[in-house]
């Protein structure tokens, strides 16, 4: 196949240029100008590299440049295509042609893969949230140094209702993303999140009624979930080190059996249906791992343990309000988990699941 040979130029003095060889064929590189500063060079790359089907770029400089700064041209102007870098610098040669310098750089696409620019705190935790729920787990998304990646995790752990054994990779190249673990196939997935879709949006039909306040739809939710649900008390006492269906809300909605992130899980996708601000907080309760949510409610925020509320043996329709709507001090008497982790700010973003 033969390589495209492109010249970018600013139009400052005009040059001679060589003759490359592509695929066997000689080339001519027109009359390339000379670029005076990085950010002239970085404009042109972002030109030349719009076109997926060139792979060689020669320019000319006055100045020498070295491979990091060559290397962060091309990112720059691939970043500004939407598209990273897969290689720490491409390939390049130069000459010197009295005071100026040629490069002659290889750019195919191989060395880059398409991305999703983060723009911000709350654009990643959307991008992230809406991965999730949507089961995209091939997108790779770019922030500086991968600065939002941590939020990428915040997202999986609050929001376990989109979380089907999903893990979270990142690269050198400041992408990160989710993907499945292999111990279950994306059909798998697919079908128990619909499953449980289907039937979150027939419990909201049937317990959230016109006019409710709420204060109200919360504790529609709250009571069915502790009435139609049993604790998954096996996987407790095991341990629970293994991934299972009683973690999700699929395990808690279609089987009725979860343990505390299963609850959470199913707590979190009802008051999302319903339009209610929620997140799932990941802590230690009595000195064990635990799961509940954090909710909002009118301009405060408060605290619901729907599995605490659930007796243990089951007891059917006995409701227990011991751990609903709490304060952070009232919860936090045999709750702890670390604030900053599950702060305000993420359960007013946990309206991009729904709108």
């Amino acid at each position: 196949m033969r390589k495209k040979l492109v010249s970018i130029a600013l139009a400052l003095a005009i040059l001679v240029s060589p003759v490359y060889s592509a695929g066997g064929r000689e080339m001519d590189v027109y009359a390339a100008s000379v670029y005076t500063s990085t950010n002239q060079i970085t404009s042109y790359l972002k030109d030349l590299l719009s076109d997926e089907g060139n792979t060689v770029a020669v320019l000319r400089t006055n100045f020498s440049l070295s491979r990091k700064t060559l290397a962060k041209c091309i990112s720059e102007a691939a970043l500004a295509n939407g598209r990273a870098m897969t290689v720490a610098s491409p390939a390049y040669s130069y000459v010197a042609r009295g005071s100026d310098y040629e490069y002659r750089v290889d750019v195919p696409p191989s060395i880059f893969t398409d991305v999703v620019l983060l723009s911000s705190e709350a654009n990643a935790y959307k991008r992230a949230i809406r991965a999730l729920r949507d089961r995209d787990y091939s997108t790779a998304f770019y922030s500086e140094n991968n600065m939002y990646y941590d939020i990428f995790l915040r997202a999986v752990e609050q929001h376990p209702e989109y979380n089907y054994n999903v893990t979270i990779w990142r690269s050198s190249n400041g992408t990160c993303g989710y993907r499945l673990s292999d111990d279950v196939s994306a059909s798998e997935v697919k079908s128990q999140m619909k499953k449980a879709d289907k039937k979150a949006d027939s419990i909201i039909v049937s317990i959230i009624k016109e006019g409710m306040t709420t204060s109200e739809k919360y504790q529609a939710i709250h009571d069915y979930l502790v009435k139609n649900t049993v604790y998954d008390i096996e996987t407790y006492d095991s341990g629970g080190d293994d991934w299972g269906e009683t973690y999700t809300a699929y395990g808690c909605l279609i089987d009725r059996y979860a343990v505390c992130q299963g609850y959470a899980a199913a707590f979190n996708l009802l008051c999302a249906k319903a339009g209610l601000s929620t997140i799932a907080v990941n802590g230690t309760g009595k000195g064990g791992s635990h799961a509940w949510n954090m909710v909002k409610l009118g301009s405060e925020y408060r605290y619901v343990d729907v599995t605490w509320d659930d007796p243990v043996p089951d007891r059917g329709d006995n409701v227990s309000y011991k751990y609903y709507m709490l304060t952070a001090d009232e919860i936090g008497m045999d709750h702890k988990w670390l604030k900053t982790k599950f702060a305000v700010k993420y359960v007013k973003y946990s309206k991009y699941a729904f709108d």
